[in-house]
């Protein structure tokens, strides 16, 4: 996944336009790109393989710079490692990766290969489309802000200004329930899957079909949001995030993605199931009880001339 996230970015910044007919922005990469590896505290090699790879792609990106426009001021495009002391579990790692990254936009994704990188492409386009939405209606005719109602994953989902900027787009592999790879799993697995995506509706996210697809795409604001906020550190994590973002009213959109199985699941069918569900009764439990608090949103800067 590294060699493939890195290469689909370079082009994105080197030559876009040959990215257009995907529907590609180039605005989206203007102001560089950067691809965040977090070892979680791995006692593997891992975390050299990743400086290796890093150190590789900043050779091949001096070449490739030399053999374009030298005299062009080109976008920065970046790998960096970071390497936890110990292991803190998925969510712990996507959460020092998601604070520690410097875009505008944050995405995180599974380093199996399970997705593919170019499928960022139309999760961009998602959230320019619930960005746009928040933006063109948050003032009113006298200029104040005002409430605006739009459909979202979590049903109508109301919002004020100060939730502009804000969005977060999921991707999916609902669309491949009857995929060769889904129907080939064990009756038991299938089984727990899907009475862990009923448990998870009664705990409140009832809108989105795929909670733990590692494919996420956050606006730097939502991440500032939700991250910070986060408690659980294993696989229940997702849940939390989309839980929040709804209690929140930050609105999300859940697009489909391409996906395969992936030999070698570090995820144990009957004893992470059990964790995952006892991690969602402690979360509805702590936020019920005030424990845990739902995040507050900083209002967001006015909106420009442009923007109005």
């Amino acid at each position: 996944m590294v060699d493939e996230a890195m290469a689909y970015l370079t082009d994105a910044v080197f030559e876009p336009e040959l990215k257009r007919g995907s529907g590609l922005d180039p605005s989206w990469y203007e102001d560089g790109v950067e691809l965040v590896v977090v070892d979680d505290g791995s006692r593997d090699d891992t975390a050299r393989i990743a400086i290796d790879l890093a150190s590789r792609w900043e050779k091949k990106l001096q070449a490739r710079r030399a053999a374009t426009d030298e005299k062009r001021n080109w976008p920065e495009v970046d790998m960096r490692v970071i390497k936890l002391e110990r292991n803190r579990g998925k969510g712990g790692a996507v959460r020092h990766g998601v604070l520690f990254a410097r875009g505008r936009r944050i995405l995180f994704a599974d380093a199996d290969g399970a997705s593919r990188f170019s499928d960022l492409t139309s999760l961009q386009l998602a959230m320019d489309a619930l960005l746009d939405a928040s933006a063109s209606s948050v003032k009113g005719p006298n200029g104040h802000a005002r409430r605006r109602s739009m459909d979202g994953v979590f049903g109508k989902q109301s919002f004020k200004g100060d939730l502009v900027g804000h969005a977060m787009v999921a991707g999916s592999r609902a669309h491949l329930e009857k995929s060769q790879a889904v129907v080939q799993r064990s009756f038991v697995r299938n089984l727990l899957m899907h009475g862990f995506h009923v448990f998870v509706r009664t705990m409140g996210v009832s809108g989105i079909r795929d909670t733990q697809c590692g494919f996420k795409l956050f606006t730097r604001e939502t991440a500032r949001v939700l991250f910070p906020t986060m408690h659980l550190h294993r696989w229940s994590f997702d849940v939390e995030l989309l839980l929040l973002a709804s209690l929140v009213g930050i609105p999300v959109a859940e697009v489909p993605i391409d996906w395969h199985e992936v030999a070698g699941s570090k995820i144990s069918v009957g004893w992470d199931g059990i964790g995952m569900a006892r991690d969602l009764l402690v979360l509805r439990g702590n936020l019920l009880a005030g424990r845990w608090k739902v995040p507050r949103v900083v209002k967001a800067s006015p909106l420009s001339k442009d923007q109005e």
